[in-house]
This record gives C-alpha cells, sequence and structure tokens, in this order.
C-alpha cells in the first residue's frame, strides 16, 4: 500500500516535498492513494489553508483527477535491472566506482568470474583487498 504524501508513486516525486505547504495541513501521513483517490483529498487535511496551499491544492486536485488504479500488482522499473522483480547489484557497484573515482580493480574479474562456490569468491574479494578481520602475526 503506498502512502499518499510519503512514497514515490508518481514519476514527479514525493508529493510531501512538491507540495510542502499543503502537506503541512495533513491531519494524518499515513493515508493511503487508494484512500485518497477514494474519498478525495479533503478529509486528509486541515481547514482554512493559505493561499500557497490553496494553489497546491488545486494541482493535486487536478492529479487525482486524472489518477486510475487498478487492481493489479504495482509494476516497477529500473534501468539496472534484468528482470521486473530482481535487481542486479553489479552494475550498481560500477556506477558508483566510477562516479567516486576509485581505481579500476584488476584483479575483480579473477575473482567474481570463476567457477569457486560465492562463498569462497566472497572471501577472496576480502583476501585481495584486505579485509579480513584477522590478526596480524
Amino acid at each position: 500500500m503506498n502512502k499518499f504524501w510519503q512514497d514515490k508513486w508518481l514519476s514527479q516525486g514525493r508529493l510531501m516535498n512538491k507540495f510542502p505547504l499543503l502537506y503541512s495541513h495533513a491531519t494524518t501521513t499515513e493515508a493511503s492513494v487508494a484512500e485518497v483517490h477514494r474519498n478525495g483529498i479533503e478529509p486528509f487535511l486541515a481547514s482554512r489553508f493559505s493561499a500557497g496551499a490553496r494553489e497546491e491544492l488545486a494541482a493535486v486536485k487536478a492529479i487525482l483527477e486524472h489518477l486510475e488504479l487498478t487492481d493489479a500488482d504495482d509494476q516497477r522499473f529500473s534501468p539496472l535491472s534484468e528482470m521486473k522483480t530482481e535487481l542486479k547489484t553489479g552494475p550498481i557497484y560500477r556506477l558508483t566506482m566510477l562516479a567516486t573515482g576509485a581505481p579500476e580493480c584488476t584483479f575483480a574479474e579473477f575473482v567474481w568470474k570463476n567457477k569457486a562456490p560465492p562463498r569462497v569468491q566472497f572471501f577472496g574479494w576480502l583476501l585481495v583487498l584486505q579485509r579480513l578481520n584477522c590478526r596480524a602475526n
């Protein structure tokens, strides 16, 4: 169940960030998108809006007018996933290393592209990074 104010269920971002004046009038932040769509937004807001909050209310009402909800499961998409339900960490790690300017790891292919079990691969990764928790003798 998506929370109306706090979850990012629109491409525009979280409504609490996009409409902060109107969010300050919310009587509950736990309302779901379905509840607000079914009952309208007014029951979830305190009265006496400021001029800015009235403008934001009109924008939110326009969003709700064009909103269509279905009983189907949410569909989520990420350019970093291969299947609908599977997020790959490899591309995320490579993008992070590229963004931070970290030097390229010359032994990564040796450690990860072999037929060893994953626990051995992980041990090898910690070993070459000198991150094993052991006493130096």
